[in-house]
């Protein structure tokens, strides 16, 4: 015997999709019959990486203090800034940094994840543009971030 089509479940789930969609509801539908609708939070997504995304900058400022400090350069690493925070997040850099040989800027790039190093970023146009044009811009590029900093990695990209 077979079975017929099950459109009764096909257009209950349109109809369904349709109202939420409507209300404003982000939502998944799946293609399984039996599985029920899955909700995406986007405004939590959004949340979790830009708390990421701070975390990896404050990471970065101390690891910048602690390097100019290191090298005798207190002065220098006592004006290093958090530029994303205390300006905004449209310069193309999050950090603004010093070089330790000549005290001239050094603008950081911060891309923070809890995955490998392999794993791909996204940078913005803006940001792009700025480090293709300033010869003293770097990407820190933090890797397998975690509270407790057990297993972080760190690659420093630049243009040299």
């Amino acid at each position: 015997m077979i079975k017929p089509y099950p459109h009764d479940s096909l257009k209950s789930k349109i109809s369904n999709a349709q109202n939420r969609f409507e209300e404003g509801s982000p939502l998944l539908i799946s293609p399984s019959w039996n599985q029920e609708k899955q909700e995406i939070n986007y405004i939590d997504i959004l949340k979790k990486k830009q708390d990421l995304g701070l975390k990896g900058e404050l990471y970065v400022i101390e690891y910048e203090k602690n390097r100019l400090n290191s090298l005798g350069k207190k002065d220098l690493a006592d004006q290093v800034k958090h530029v994303s925070k205390d300006i905004g997040d449209g310069l193309g850099y999050d950090i603004l940094s010093f070089n330790e040989k000549d005290a001239s800027f050094l603008y950081i790039e911060v891309k923070t994840t809890t995955y490998t190093s392999k794993q791909d970023f996204y940078i913005t146009k803006n940001e792009l543009e700025f480090l293709k044009n300033e010869s003293q811009a770097r990407i820190y590029r933090i890797y397998n971030f975690s509270e407790d900093r057990n297993d972080l990695g760190l690659n420093i990209y630049s243009k040299e």
